[in-house]
């Protein structure tokens, strides 16, 4: 009987559906010919009994066998295992990643189970030279970097192309107004937009409902005379270049019956007071902070709390 081939020649990973895939040995002395087996749904559409075949691939991977034979018999067979790539999504993040002035940005090629990969980094469709790992960061992001970033990937069967991100800067993440909440008091009341970056053509908006009386000074507002009633104070923020916006929005609470913030008369104002109003917990309380009727949770937000427990 002829001996094993030594080797067969071929792609050892292919995609699933490949046509025409070619693999080949030497020739085997005293060989007449040569016996191929394939997965079960791939087809050899040409060459069996030769030293070389055509394959068709279905679904599926699996060993490609071969044994060289003659007037005695076949002799001891090689096998080829071909790896079937999957398919492959090339993910770098959403279609558009919205960030502030200065943040750091880090991109990331995402493509599972296959090895032997390399990268190349696009921005807006030119090649950024040097970027070819398979991270791209960008380091305080300015307007220059503005843009459609995606990357190529090169495996062993192929270039894969991933979706663009759409790097976009936008001054008004992480807006917010400070301080939050309050429990209106007798002196007036001043309120602050916090912004991470500042810009040109910018637009503040200030509604308070009911209306009330508003200081307004840019990024600041003061509310002089402090509401009479509980007030919800709004902030629209406008960048009139990109026409983005922004909101926030904070709460000034007012009582509807006062002289909680002692109540148990120990001269101070602290947790202990609620603790004795809770006593009369989903009571009936004629008078009670909120103005419902009850002792709630809701009476304690209208209860300033300056002074430590225990009272000193």
């Amino acid at each position: 009987m002829p001996a094993a081939p030594e080797v067969i020649n071929g792609n050892a990973v292919i995609c699933a559906g490949d046509t025409n895939v070619v693999f080949t040995v030497p020739t085997v002395a005293t060989a007449t010919g040569y016996s191929w087996s394939v997965p079960d749904d791939a087809v050899i559409t040409g060459g069996q009994g030769t030293h070389e075949i055509t394959v068709t691939f279905g679904a599926a991977g699996g060993p490609v066998s071969v044994a060289a034979e003659n007037a005695c018999g076949p002799g001891q067979a090689f096998s080829l295992d071909v790896a079937l790539l999957p398919d492959v999504t090339v993910d770098v993040g959403p279609a558009t990643l919205l960030v502030c002035p200065g943040d750091p940005v880090t991109l990331i090629a995402s493509i599972a189970d296959v090895k032997d990969l390399n990268y190349q980094w696009f921005k807006d469709e030119v090649l950024l030279e040097g970027e070819a790992e398979g991270s791209l960061r960008l380091a305080g992001i300015d307007l220059a970097q503005e843009g459609a970033y995606h990357c190529t990937v090169t495996a062993p069967r192929g270039t894969f192309v991933s979706t663009a991100t759409n790097l976009t800067i936008d001054a008004l993440q992480r807006v917010s107004l400070t301080p939050r909440d309050q429990i209106a008091r007798t002196e007036p009341l001043i309120f602050d937009l916090r912004l991470a970056f500042s810009f040109q053509n910018m637009r503040v908006a200030w509604t308070a409902t009911p209306a009330t009386t508003l200081i307004e000074d840019g990024p600041r507002v003061t509310m002089d005379p402090p509401p009479t009633e509980t007030t919800l104070l709004e902030m629209v923020l406008s960048d009139d270049t990109t026409g983005n916006q922004a909101t926030d929005f904070v709460w000034i609470l007012v009582a509807a019956n006062t002289g909680f913030e002692d109540y148990n008369d120990d001269g101070c104002s602290n947790t202990q007071d609620l603790w004795d109003l809770a006593q009369f917990w989903n009571q009936d309380f004629a008078g009670d902070p909120s103005g419902d009727g009850k002792i709630t949770v809701l009476d304690f937000l209208f209860v300033r709390m300056t002074d430590p427990t225990p009272c000193p």
